[in-house]
């Protein structure tokens, strides 16, 4: 990097020195998305209930950023080139260049396979993080290709275009390469981190995931037995990868709630998500959303939580963990429903009163 800027500076090469910051900016957004990763795998604490999986989409948002204002800065002091140009050093900004390419095409391979094959299969979309610093070292490189040629055609002079006056004589029109590259190829580094940051604000928004439909979820949440119909249904994104979900089932009778609640958790791990809370509601007595009387109402509410222990009985919630290689059980004739979540989510039917059930994913 410094080498790119002493060498851009020495050339007078804007496209280098472009290039010099860029690479500059992936430096600082490795570190970013570093310290973020890290950061992410904190467990969750009182005040950061979950976690700080976030960290990692705001790290991955804070490197683009950085990028696309120092491109904007360099799209601006490349503009007055084109009314008033300098005189380049083609060689120099050809050496200097090629020896970025070298560098951006090493880093390539090497963050690019481990990223893919550190883990014996791929994992290109599971960090966006990561991405957006493997799009930093992409972007690099194309940029730093492109400096090249410009630079050959400063130096070279392929063929003769004319010439252009300057303060102490004149100058091939091939000088123009420089701050069209610089123009050029600032625009190819905002294109190629445009899907990051797009990804990241939606993310930050609780942008529901594009391979979740939610018609057809809400569809197969109402059919199943005893589920009447379904509100207030939200799907977002954690992180970069955990997938949560809440919803309001409404069923025909108290005594139906566990099954479904237990039915509701298959329904939607199947769909790909892995944390799931369901509020239980009875046909005729829905929890208002401002109730006023709620503290003396019978419990009707559930949370699917990922929790050991699950209990569901007058007064508490029943809570059920939706495991990945079990099935899910039901059980009767308990005066309470009660369930254990470690190895399969297991749910019981209140043979008295109303049933409050919550599950967790």
């Amino acid at each position: 990097m410094m080498v790119e800027i002493i060498g851009g500076l020495l050339a007078n090469s804007l496209a280098v020195i472009t290039d010099a910051a860029h690479m500059l900016s992936d430096a600082g957004g490795f570190i970013v998305s570093l310290v973020a990763l890290q950061l992410s795998k904190m467990e969750a604490t009182k005040e950061y209930t979950y976690g700080y999986k976030q960290a990692e989409v705001l790290g991955a948002l804070l490197s683009v950023a950085i990028v696309w204002a120092l491109t904007a800065v360099l799209l601006w002091e490349a503009m007055p080139r084109f009314f008033r140009p300098e005189p380049v050093n083609g060689k120099l900004m050809f050496i200097i260049a090629a020896i970025g390419f070298g560098v951006n095409l090493l880093l390539w391979k090497v963050l690019g396979h481990g990223h893919s094959h550190g883990h014996g299969h791929s994992h290109a979309s599971d960090s966006v993080a990561v991405d957006a610093a493997l799009a930093h070292v992409i972007g690099d490189m194309v940029q730093s290709l492109g400096v090249c040629v410009a630079a050959l055609c400063i130096w070279l002079e392929p063929f003769n275009i004319g010439t252009t006056p300057i303060e102490n004589g004149e100058v091939s029109n091939w000088i123009y390469a420089d701050p069209l590259c610089t123009c050029l190829f600032g625009v190819i580094v905002l294109y190629t981190t445009r899907s990051t940051m797009v990804r990241t604000v939606e993310t930050l928004l609780g942008k529901a995931p594009e391979n979740i439909d939610q018609d057809k979820l809400s569809a197969a949440l109402v059919k199943i037995q005893n589920v009447k119909s379904i509100h207030d249904l939200h799907v977002w994104t954690l992180g970069s990868s955990q997938v949560f979900c809440t919803a309001h089932l409404v069923v025909d009778a108290p005594n139906h709630q566990g099954k479904a609640l237990c039915e509701a958790i298959s329904v939607v791990k199947r769909a790909g998500i892995g944390h799931s809370t369901f509020q239980m509601e009875v046909v005729g007595e829905i929890v208002a959303e401002n109730c006023g009387g709620c503290d003396d109402a019978s419990p009707k509410s559930g949370h699917n939580r990922s929790h050991d222990h699950d209990h569901d009985h007058s007064g508490h919630a029943a809570e059920s963990h939706n495991s990945e290689h079990e099935p899910c059980h039901g059980h009767g004739g308990h005066g309470g429903a009660h369930g254990h979540g470690h190895d399969a989510a297991h749910s019981h039917a209140d043979h008295a009163g109303n049933s409050h059930g919550h599950g967790h994913a």
